[in-house]
């Protein structure tokens, strides 16, 4: 009030009855500046509502999470309510050409601005011998391109990367390799000859889990019908040359069958009375696995394995209650086929096991598997 400073509001003051300039500010509001007259009787009560004049600045990114700065200051996030006036944006991210613009905002219009930035790249000269060898290219453990042969990239992005050349018939080689802005990096492998061994590719390590539907191999009808059962354990994949990989496993499974009581004379009893049997096994399969289909974040392998399974526990329930029986052999041997479709790190394992050996009743045990699981 006349140019002194009188506090904030809401505000009550002693004042003789007279004229008085009157200015209200407030921070992103419009100021308020004009003439009261304080009466000598009645009340003297001004009520006013200031008018905001700030406006919401948002700055969309390509590539996302990149760095921002308006007027210097960093942002967090990627929008501020700000006031009208002329702005400068920086916006930047390693790898990345940095951008910069004056963006002019009106008040009360919020304002969106968008920055694509371009890659910093660089280019690859490639030869390899054989041609016929294939290459996987990797920047942080994720692929970035498969390919055979010989190629020249013109434009890639700068960084550092493993380049892997592999052969059947020869021994696989891994090359590290830096693109830089504006430089041809060159890089040349000559596979040898040998036998496939070991690569230096990361070995992963998993946990899956899942359910088994199993069933016996009868060559008698006993209206035998399939149980489900459950599947948990560990795995870990050794890479070999190429898209071939080990993977030995050790699970605890869980399989059985639901069959009808037979006679003596190996008929169904008319009362059909159902029993069941439930095996628990360790199991130590061991995945021969081939990859058949690769992108940056999908996989899909299929797989032949043996299966080698230790008996721990059986059961046999008739009539809710459990019975003693005669097992063939605690110790079993299978074959499982299957697939495995890899997302980044989760995993969805499909299998069908076909057992070799004679369990109980001179029959094996055949199931179906479906696991999920996550690499380590």
């Amino acid at each position: 009030i006349n140019n002194v400073n009188e506090g904030k509001t809401n505000k009550q003051l002693f004042k003789f009855p007279d004229s008085y300039e009157l200015r209200l500010v407030k921070d992103k509001y419009d100021t308020v500046e004009e003439m009261i007259t304080v009466n000598e009787t009645g009340n003297n009560i001004f009520n006013y509502t200031l008018q905001k004049n700030t406006s919401l600045l948002t700055i969309n990114t390509t590539p996302s999470n990149c760095d921002i700065y308006i007027n210097n200051e960093k942002l967090t996030g990627n929008s501020k309510e700000v006031s009208a006036g002329m702005y400068r944006v920086e916006v930047g991210k390693d790898g990345y050409y940095e951008q910069s613009r004056t963006v002019s905002v009106e008040k009360g219009k919020n304002k969106s601005e968008s920055f694509a930035l371009e890659q910093k790249t660089g280019k690859l000269q490639f030869v390899v011998e054989p041609m016929e060898a294939q290459v996987t290219l990797k920047q942080n453990e994720k692929t970035v391109q498969n390919w055979r042969g010989s190629k020249f990239l013109s434009s890639l992005p700068i960084g550092n990367y493993t380049i892997t050349a592999s052969c059947s018939g020869y021994t696989s080689q891994t090359k590290q390799v830096k693109i830089n802005l504006d430089e041809t990096a060159k890089v040349n492998i000559v596979l040898e000859k040998g036998l496939p061994i070991l690569t230096k590719a990361k070995k992963e390590f998993g946990l899956k889990g899942g359910i088994n539907y199993s069933n016996i191999v009868s060559k008698v009808d006993m209206n035998q019908k399939p149980i489900i059962g459950y599947i948990v354990g560990v795995s870990h994949n050794y890479p070999l040359s190429g898209s071939i990989s080990i993977q030995p496993e050790f699970l605890y499974s869980v399989k059985g069958f639901r069959a009808n009581i037979l006679d003596s004379l190996g008929n169904i009893y008319a009362s059909a009375q159902y029993y069941t049997v439930r095996f628990h096994y360790f199991e130590i399969p061991v995945l021969f696995r081939t990859k058949i289909y690769e992108t940056i974040s999908w996989k899909m392998n299929v797989y032949l394995a043996p299966c080698f399974s230790f008996m721990s526990n059986e059961r046999f329930i008739w009539n809710d209650e459990g019975r003693d029986f005669v097992i063939d052999n605690t110790f079993e041997f299978s074959v499982a086929t299957g697939a495995i479709l890899e997302y980044k790190r989760f995993l969805i394992d499909f299998r069908y096991s076909y057992g070799f050996t004679e369990v109980i009743f001179e029959e094996s045990i055949s199931l179906l598997s479906f696991l999920i699981g996550f690499k380590l």
